[in-house]
């Protein structure tokens, strides 16, 4: 519980500063790119030392002497976002390689966001008694929250389910897809038979 408490408080103290710095570095594009790396990395500085008085996160460097004064590349191997903000702090102003994947990460976002968005406007509309179609919209909604959350955090989606048998493999998916794809199945049957009994009703008068 004290951790969960500690990550809150961690996230709580960390969202002004970082929608400050978001609007200086805007700000500060035009200007030359060492003044700018000296200005963000004092949001880094304050964030390694946030995490230290929130969540008690030290820590403590060693071969310091080894670090070469000549341009260098550094390999390493990425656990969390902790190192990616703590090398800022132990080498000198370096640039990251970037995967190109990354690189869809917000359109990913923003199309996940927007769907999450539309799928709350029609759970909204939807009467209290149309329990079939509440249940299709929560699992295609569930599915796509998961996904976005999924995105926002990993920055892609994980497939962790892969079913096999003699050679043949299904695509591999998660629990968000299974369920917008049963929301989906459930929504399509409902549709279908709403059809048939408004075509029913008209018949019938």
């Amino acid at each position: 519980m004290l951790q969960q408490l500690r990550s809150v408080l961690f996230y709580v103290g960390l969202f002004p500063p970082t929608v400050l710095f978001s609007i200086i570095g805007v700000l500060i594009m035009p200007l030359p790119r060492k003044f700018r790396y000296q200005v963000i990395v004092r949001w880094t500085r304050f964030t390694v030392w946030w995490l230290r008085v929130s969540c008690g996160l030290s820590w403590r460097l060693t071969g310091a002497e080894n670090i070469p004064a000549a341009p260098f590349v550094i390999l390493c191997k990425h656990q969390s976002a902790w190192e990616t903000l703590t090398l800022q702090l132990i080498f000198p102003p370096q640039c990251q390689v970037l995967k190109r994947e990354l690189l869809r990460v917000p359109f990913f976002l923003t199309v996940s966001a927007v769907a999450v968005g539309v799928l709350l406007m029609f759970v909204r509309r939807v009467e209290p008694g149309q329990r079939i179609l509440l249940l299709a919209l929560g699992c295609i909604l569930g599915g796509a929250l998961g996904n976005l959350v999924d995105r926002m955090v990993s920055g892609a989606v994980t497939d962790f389910l892969d079913f096999h048998w003699r050679g043949y493999y299904w695509p591999a998916f998660n629990v968000a897809d299974s369920g917008i794809t049963v929301g989906m199945v459930i929504l399509l049957l409902y549709s279908l038979l709403a059809r048939d009994e408004v075509r029913d009703a008209t018949h019938a008068t």
